[in-house]
């Protein structure tokens, strides 16, 4: 059983990480995180698929607004990402809010 027979759409945002001998791999942007489109009746199920543990939903089964998960493939695909996740583990611990104010990226 795979999470890709489970839900309609799947994206796992990846950065690239640089090493000291300026190899490059891709990691998850978020570790532990995958952002599924599926439908509320498929919900319970995708705890059978392994390596699901739980899943964030919000005031009604949708949870992140599609909008939002557009906006992260901009972000990704322009490379912002990186800026963003050197912010992000210098000032924040995991699992805090973190608002931007600006980004260099353009279009709605």
């Amino acid at each position: 059983m795979r999470l890709q027979d489970k839900v309609e759409e799947s994206y796992l945002p990846l950065r690239r990480v640089v090493g000291p001998h300026h190899n490059s791999i891709h990691v998850p942007l978020f570790p532990g995180y995958v952002f599924c489109k599926c439908p509320s009746s498929v919900l319970p199920s995708l705890f059978m698929v392994p390596g699901v543990l739980s899943a964030i939903v919000g005031e009604s089964i949708g949870g992140i607004p599609e909008q939002e998960i557009i906006n992260l493939r901009r972000i990704v695909t322009a490379g912002v990402h990186s800026e963003i996740d050197q912010t992000c583990t210098k000032f924040a611990d995991a699992g805090n809010l973190i608002v931007w104010e600006a980004l260099p990226i353009t279009g709605n």
